[in-house]
């Protein structure tokens, strides 16, 4: 078996090639990237970090709000409620009892006195 080789170089190849080498550049920056261009990156980041972080705000702020349909509706009755899982303590009869009562209530369940106190002057009583 013969080999035969068909692939032939173009004429002046290598005497033009150590000229075309010399064009290629040596991996030296010759001008200076400017400071603004090299902090866009990280300003691209902060920006859509900042951007998730709001949207995700207003967005738990939404689907997290108190019902302000309901006038009576208040931190300390909801405590109650929560604190009463089988339904024992009937829901219409908790909006006819006193703030004392629903304190009494809780500090009766095991809330300490100065959790109840911080929630009584959280919400303006």
């Amino acid at each position: 078996m013969t080999r035969r080789n068909d692939i032939s170089t173009p004429e002046g190849y290598f005497e033009a090639l150590l000229q075309r080498l010399q064009r290629i550049p040596d991996g030296t920056r010759t001008q200076a990237v400017p400071w603004t261009r090299r902090l866009a990156p990280y300003a691209a980041i902060a920006a859509s970090m900042l951007l998730a972080v709001t949207v995700g705000n207003f967005i738990l702020r939404k689907t997290a709000a108190m019902p302000e349909d309901d006038a009576d509706w208040d931190y300390v009755t909801y405590l109650a409620q929560a604190m009463d899982p089988d339904g024992i303590v009937d829901l219409d009869e908790t909006l006819f009892l006193s703030d004392e009562d629903i304190v009494n209530y809780l500090v009766d369940e095991g809330i300490s006195v100065e959790q109840v106190n911080y929630i009584s002057h959280e919400e303006g009583y």
